[in-house]
């Protein structure tokens, strides 16, 4: 699929951008990752559980994190990006981002904007790399 210019490549690599999320019922984006054992071991550390069903991930998350950066970049706004509509649909959700292997000092997000904020601004650094753990807040 091509999104703003970019190929999407369904490709996981290990030192990549990752993403890893709670999700009531899958849809042809997100992948369970029950037969992923890079995955499931980081699921359950950073879930605090053995059980990884319910848990998911993206798998061309990378490639959308790179359009994204692009677009920010050419100073459009990362609300008209893919990877803003994909985190749309499970803001509701927990999600940990984080980049490679380093998955151990994330900020701690409770608020959709402040989430889109910290990625924008981490899209803009070079690296464009994101440590984020994202549970949204019941508190008003």
């Amino acid at each position: 699929a091509t999104v703003t210019g970019c190929y999407l490549h369904p490709i996981i690599h290990v030192m990549s951008q990752m993403i890893l999320f709670t999700y009531k019922k899958p849809n042809n984006l997100f992948f369970g990752i029950e037969n992923n054992l890079y995955f499931k071991e980081y699921a359950k550390v950073l879930f605090h559980t053995n059980c990884t069903d319910g848990i998911y991930t993206i798998p061309n998350f990378d490639s959308l994190c790179v359009c994204a950066q692009k677009s920010i970049g050419n100073g459009i706004s990362i609300n008209q990006t893919e990877l803003f509509k994909v985190l749309q649909w499970i803001q509701n959700e927990e999600i940990y981002m984080w980049y490679g292997a380093e998955c151990d000092d994330l900020d701690c997000i409770e608020n959709f904007e402040t989430l889109i904020n910290a990625i924008s601004n981490g899209l803009l650094t070079s690296s464009g790399e994101l440590y984020i753990h994202y549970k949204k807040s019941n508190k008003k």
